[in-house]
């Protein structure tokens, strides 16, 4: 009886540790290529679960994904290191979708790295991007980026949507 419910834990565990989403990093030169290499539209945006809102950010990103996620590929880019944070944010709001986080020299700190990845995508695009929050692409090699706020664009997405 024991070994059978140690193996129905076992079991449990497996399927749920598989079922986890995996937490990729990424620079701005693959973030670039996938872009350019898609035929999708896309969104990239930053997040900071270590914000005082980073779940409620993850929510509201959790709506973009269900919502768009089909006919958008759809970046969420973790501003930091702690891998286990993004997992556990994940699984506490129930998304089931890749997340990534920056990449890059871990010599830095997050924040110069994201400096450092602005400038990279703003030299592959050949657009000075400033220090971008949110990219809406419609995977024609037109890109906007917004810099001054956190507010989600739902026009912008509806119409990559509509693509």
């Amino acid at each position: 009886m024991r070994k059978s419910i140690l193996f129905i834990i076992f079991c449990f565990y497996t399927v749920l540790s598989s079922a986890q989403v995996e937490i990729k990093t990424l620079n701005a030169k693959q973030v670039y290529d996938s872009i350019k290499q898609s035929e999708k539209p896309s969104f990239v945006a930053f997040w900071n679960p270590n914000c005082e809102v980073g779940e409620e950010v993850l929510l509201e990103y959790q709506t973009v994904i269900n919502k768009y996620s089909q006919k958008i590929n759809v970046y969420i880019i973790g501003l930091t290191d702690m891998h286990d944070l993004m997992l556990e944010m994940s699984n506490k709001v129930g998304l089931d979708y890749p997340l990534y986080a920056l990449g890059g020299d871990k010599s830095l700190n997050i924040f110069k790295r994201k400096q450092k990845f602005v400038q990279e995508i703003s030299k592959l695009t050949n657009v000075d991007s400033g220090d971008f929050i949110m990219l809406y692409s419609n995977g024609f090699g037109d890109l906007d980026f917004i810099v001054d706020t956190g507010e989600i664009d739902y026009v912008k997405l509806n119409y990559l949507y509509s693509l």
